[in-house]
């Protein structure tokens, strides 16, 4: 019978407890923001623009003051897009620096975009 490696025991430790340390605290879905509502303190334990929240969980992240939700127009808002995920506004940027910050906790946030062809206004 093969003896296991006395090294491979705190790898196969480390391997096991790795999930704990990556859990999600939480999920920005957007959903409780208006039509063209600026996202301001909603997800750092304020409001939106429009008084939209605090979300339900304070997830002490801040955004620029240009980031704004959307809603479907298919879901009633101004927004001309299909398949968003789970169905909730999307964020989106008009102009300006495009920034999210965490804060208070050891995670990074990053803010993927693209820009759209045609969606900038003037």
């Amino acid at each position: 019978m093969r003896r296991l490696n006395p090294l491979l025991i705190p790898l196969l430790l480390l391997f096991l407890a790795a999930p704990l340390w990556a859990q999600t605290t939480g999920i920005a879905t957007f959903g409780g923001l208006k039509n063209l509502e600026f996202v301001n303190n909603y997800y750092n334990g304020g409001t939106g623009s429009m008084g939209s929240g605090p979300a339900s969980k304070n997830l002490h992240l801040e955004f620029t003051a240009n980031a704004q939700a959307i809603v479907s127009g298919a879901k009633g808002g101004s927004g001309n897009f299909i398949n968003n995920p789970g169905g909730y506004p999307v964020m989106f940027f008009q102009s300006g620096t495009i920034a999210a910050q965490l804060r208070g906790a050891t995670a990074e946030v990053a803010v993927a975009t693209r820009e759209v062809a045609g969606s900038r206004s003037g």
